[in-house]
């Protein structure tokens, strides 16, 4: 038993199994990376200038089971005016962070279906007095 655990561990430091391992991690990182808001006034997912990758700022189509993030990218003035570009916007929820630029208001008569992680306003601070 001893000898198995022991190539097992051999194995698992391999060079080629330890780079595997990196990799898929990395890959793992990313997936995980809300597509955050673009300062533009659409939240239309059907072109990639109104979604950013979180954290590196490169254009990204959101997936229906992402979560679409807002932060301080949006300027106060495109969150006043928010629109779903005329279509059916499909996300697993939205997420407002601390610093937000202000308030949100989605105007459109096209239809926001949000999944099971609806909308984080728990990283939003108290409204101003």
């Amino acid at each position: 038993m001893y000898n198995i655990m022991k190539n097992k561990v051999k194995l698992l430091l391999h060079p080629l199994g330890l780079s595997v391992a990196v990799l898929w991690a990395s890959f793992a990182t990313a997936w995980a990376q809300n597509p955050i808001k673009g300062n533009t006034t659409s939240m239309a997912t059907n072109t990639s200038i109104n979604w950013l990758l979180g954290g590196v700022g490169t254009a990204s189509i959101p997936a229906p089971n992402q979560i679409g993030e807002f932060d301080s990218t949006v300027s106060a003035a495109n969150l006043a005016h928010l629109t779903l570009g005329g279509e059916t916007v499909v996300m697993a929820g939205l997420q407002f962070d601390t610093n937000i630029a202000g308030s949100v208001t989605i105007a459109d008569t096209s239809a926001l279906y949000l999944g099971n992680s609806c909308i984080n306003m728990g990283n939003v601070g108290p409204a101003p007095m």
